[in-house]
């Protein structure tokens, strides 16, 4: 004899923990982050609000992956990796810690010096000065 539709029970709902739901999570987004194709330095340049050369200057920091052999070899960027360091930059700025941002030069520091290094200044109130 078989089983009809009527005898089969209904299945209850089942009710997870948020522990239990975190899991899940964390494993699907390890699922998905395993087959993320590779960014380009352009798209990471994008992301990051930088310049493609800035990128190439921060490559190690950013988790490259050299393509290829060659004098230039191209480079990709895992988008995990990328965000990890997107997350630790706003973690540094909202906490006031600098030791994970980034400095990049300014156009002053690379020139070496400061704007008016060794020229008289044009006083701010009243007359200029005999010498």
């Amino acid at each position: 004899m078989s089983a009809g539709i009527d005898s089969v029970a209904s299945p209850q709902p089942v009710r997870l923990d948020p522990i239990s739901i975190e899991a899940i999570a964390r494993r699907v987004a390890e699922l998905l982050g395993q087959d993320a194709p590779l960014l380009d330095a352009a798209a990471v340049a994008r992301r990051l609000g930088r310049s493609r050369d800035w990128v190439y200057d921060h490559a190690a920091e950013l988790g490259s992956v050299q393509l290829g052999n060659g004098k230039r070899p191209r480079l990709g960027f895992e988008p995990a990796k990328v965000a990890d360091y997107l997350d630790a930059c706003e973690s540094s700025r909202r906490t006031g810690d600098g030791s994970n941002a980034v400095t990049t030069p300014t156009r002053r520091t690379e020139r070496g010096g400061s704007i008016g290094q060794g020229a008289d200044l044009l006083p701010i109130r009243g007359d200029i000065p005999p010498r």
